[in-house]
């Protein structure tokens, strides 16, 4: 029974482990994305490039979820993003009513390389690989 218990206590000794290393990365990860403005370097969806309709806006990430559109200085439009630290996912939604090229930023991105100043991301939709390279300003 005694070792039962050292067993069970073991379990969520680690399991509790485990969730402060996911909550240290999801800070982390949530600093260096709200921490300045993003651009869009790259958006491809199979083989057409989009990277060019995204010249003049700047992204700012914000720690309550809610992502601006920038251009010109001014908001154009709010979105919502919701990142997955243990995953490697960013969620984006811009509302339906977002001028174009916004909604070309929507999806699930798998984040699959980054550095101190840029990630790359990839999704899959309809069987359509995508690629999206964002840089801080």
């Amino acid at each position: 029974m005694k070792s039962f218990l050292i067993a069970a206590l073991m379990i969520v000794s680690l399991a509790s482990c485990k969730k402060i290393k996911e909550n240290i990365q999801e800070k982390q990860v949530l600093n260096f994305i709200t921490n300045g403005q993003w651009r869009v370097t790259k958006l491809t969806q199979g083989s057409l490039d989009y990277t060019g309709d995204f010249s003049g806006y700047q992204f700012q990430f914000k720690t309550n979820e809610v992502v601006d559109a920038i251009k010109n200085a001014v908001v154009q439009k709010s979105g919502a993003w919701h990142p997955d630290a243990v995953n490697y996912t960013i969620t984006s939604a811009f509302p339906a009513d977002a001028l174009y090229p916004l909604p070309l930023l929507n999806g699930t991105w798998k984040i699959v390389d980054g550095g101190d100043n840029f990630v790359v991301a990839t999704k899959t939709e309809n069987g359509e690989s995508h690629e999206l390279r964002l840089e801080k300003i």
